[in-house]
């Protein structure tokens, strides 16, 4: 793995990171009930399956 490979991996680490951590707020929330947990969870499965998604960008050139 190559300097810039590790970089790449690294950025799209930290994004899928940050998608999880508004994920996990979004839940934390005082009074969701059931069914907006389920929108949260379909909008974070929707965020990852993205075909611009963090885990499958495209590696920036350096």
């Amino acid at each position: 793995m190559t300097a810039a490979d590790y970089d790449d991996a690294m950025a799209r680490a930290r994004a899928a990171l940050a998608v999880l951590k508004r994920a996990a707020a979004e839940l934390s929330t005082p009074g969701h009930d059931a069914e907006a947990a389920g929108a949260v969870l379909r909008h974070l499965r929707d965020d990852l399956h993205r075909q611009d998604a963090p885990s499958v960008a495209e590696p920036t050139r350096r």
